[in-house]
């Protein structure tokens, strides 16, 4: 039983806590938000509406009078016992049900079977079914795909969200499982739904697509395929791709151009072939508002043909096409020894991202390492005049990266630079090189991660030196009290070598970002920077 506690007699101990004063309406809102809102995914929603209901006699009725809060806190991890299932499928009423499963097959004594008994039992009230499978066994799969299929090839009246994860941990048995002969997912007929994620391969002509708003691709899908059936989608807002569903097009063959304005996000990972998604993006437009996060994940041991280069670049040049990068305020640049990664903020305060993920070529004799050419064609073919703030990450694995000092015109117009010390000596490395360049010459404040090291200091100084000397020194030097040198010892560094740069405001943080004090060089006590301590706290 489930019922074990006595509740109090009055709606809390203390009469005069917010919560007691609460309308009941506005109660019971509180209530159903706690079985959908994400914490409900780290505690189970059923666990806390149990706990809800022993809190006092007044929230116990509320609670168990309303069916709709117990439909939606089904959890197989308590469910499995049938005395709970006996209790608590009375009190769903007629209520649509949301259920999640986490099945563990000849893990547990009761046999998986009874979850699928269970849930064709219920299948015509279900609303969302988030079903995870994860297989131990080496036994054969046969008898678990004919129990998954036998409830998912029925039609699905109620079905809103469906999301299946299949996991086989010691053999590969062919799954995800693939669409039995004879069968169709939910027979074709599931008028109601709007969201799927599963390893199961969709029919491009089922019916359910036409209002479908959530769409995870799996399995192998022709574009030319993909973007006609994209025209029948008309409610579609959010597309994923994970598993390097789609499948390139002859190059002979016209591709339709398709227009979808209710699309606003799209999620594509690329881990092998990057053909298809230039050919599905290059036929493919959006609204402004829409958000495109492309990552390319090339970490193959082999050397990538110079054709996927070639398509990473065509792929990186349509970037723009979905993001005004012209009309961008603040962007996200990290770059190291096998990742390039890159966001832009928009106006209309959509966040898009591309990311390539590759072993770089190794480093030089001099111990550097070389950017990969589409990093200068990605900002060529995406350029940010009114970049006001950056965010800009270089930490490499091995040496420093080398940069071409033309990267750097392209952000001409910052005026917040968020880095590291690393990043300054690149920075430095270009400065020495040509006395002449001006880097980043809108600065105003710049913000470090950590405080500089022992070794940061001469390219510190050079950078800050470099800036006074021609006349565009920056206001206002922001540093956190951390430090990229592993360890929790107390200890301080010396920073009295900024006090020469007077004028110079220098702001310390804590390792939470939060502002602990301020320092005017030149004006302060030097005192207050011989000893700076650092807290990797």
């Amino acid at each position: 039983m489930v019922d074990a506690v006595d509740p109090l007699p009055f709606p809390c101990e203390r009469q005069n806590a917010p919560i007691c004063n609460l309308p009941e309406d506005v109660l019971w809102h509180v209530f159903f938000l706690n079985t959908t809102s994400p914490i409900a995914s780290l505690k189970s929603a059923f666990e806390d509406l149990i706990s809800s209901s022993h809190v006092c006699l007044a929230w116990r009725t509320l609670i168990n009078s309303s069916p709709s809060l117990w439909s939606r806190a089904i959890d197989w991890d308590y469910f499995r016992r049938a005395d709970i299932r006996d209790e608590i499928m009375p009190r769903t009423g007629d209520a649509l049900l949301n259920i999640r499963v986490n099945c563990y097959p000849y893990r547990y004594e009761s046999p998986a079977e009874s979850v699928f008994t269970f849930l064709l039992e219920h299948w015509a009230r279900i609303q969302t079914l988030e079903l995870s499978i994860i297989y131990y066994s080496h036994l054969s799969s046969n008898k678990l795909e004919d129990d998954l299929w036998h409830l998912i090839g029925r039609p699905a009246p109620s079905l809103q969200n469906f999301q299946l994860k299949i996991n086989s941990r010691y053999t590969n048995t062919g799954w995800p499982p693939a669409i039995p002969e004879g069968h169709v997912l939910f027979g074709d007929q599931a008028p109601v739904l709007e969201k799927i994620a599963s390893p199961i391969t969709i029919r491009l002509t089922s019916p359910w697509l036409a209002h479908i708003r959530d769409l995870s691709l799996c399995g192998s899908l022709p574009v030319e395929e993909f973007l006609e059936a994209l025209k029948s989608m008309s409610c579609l807002e959010t597309l994923r791709d994970s598993n390097n569903s789609l499948t390139s097009a002859d190059r002979s063959l016209h591709l339709p151009a398709i227009s979808h304005p209710t699309l606003n996000r799209i999620t594509l990972v690329v881990q092998s072939n990057v053909e298809p998604y230039v050919q599905f993006l290059s036929h493919l437009s959006i609204s402004p508002k829409c958000t495109l996060d492309v990552a390319v994940h090339a970490l193959s041991r082999h050397a990538w043909e110079q054709e996927h280069w070639d398509l990473t670049d065509e792929l990186v040049r349509l970037f723009p096409k979905f993001c005004d990068l012209t009309q961008a305020q603040s962007a996200v640049l990290s770059l190291d020894s096998y990742r390039f990664a890159f966001s832009a903020l928009a106006p209309n305060r959509v966040i898009s991202s591309f990311e390539f993920l590759h072993q770089m070529r190794p480093p030089t004799a001099e111990g550097r390492m070389h950017t990969p050419p589409f990093f200068q064609h990605f900002l060529q073919s995406s350029p940010l005049p009114n970049l006001r703030h950056l965010i800009f990450i270089a930490a490499p694995c091995h040496g420093l990266l080398a940069f071409d000092q033309a990267c750097f015109d392209y952000v001409k117009s910052v005026e917040v630079l968020h880095t590291t010390t690393s990043c300054i000596q690149c920075i430095t490395d270009l400065l020495a090189a040509d006395t002449s360049l001006v880097m980043f010459p809108a600065l105003r404040e710049l913000h470090l991660q950590s405080l500089p090291e022992k070794a940061d200091i001469p390219s510190m100084k050079f950078f800050l030196a470099s800036r006074k000397s021609i006349g565009e020194p920056f206001n206002t030097l922001v540093m956190r009290k951390t430090s990229y040198i592993l360890g929790n010892k107390k200890r301080t560094v010396d920073l009295r070598w900024l006090d020469r740069f007077t004028g110079l405001k220098v702001v310390f943080q804590s390792g939470r970002g939060d502002e602990e004090s301020e320092y005017i060089c030149g004006k302060s006590d030097v005192k207050e920077l011989a000893k700076v301590p650092v807290n990797n706290d």
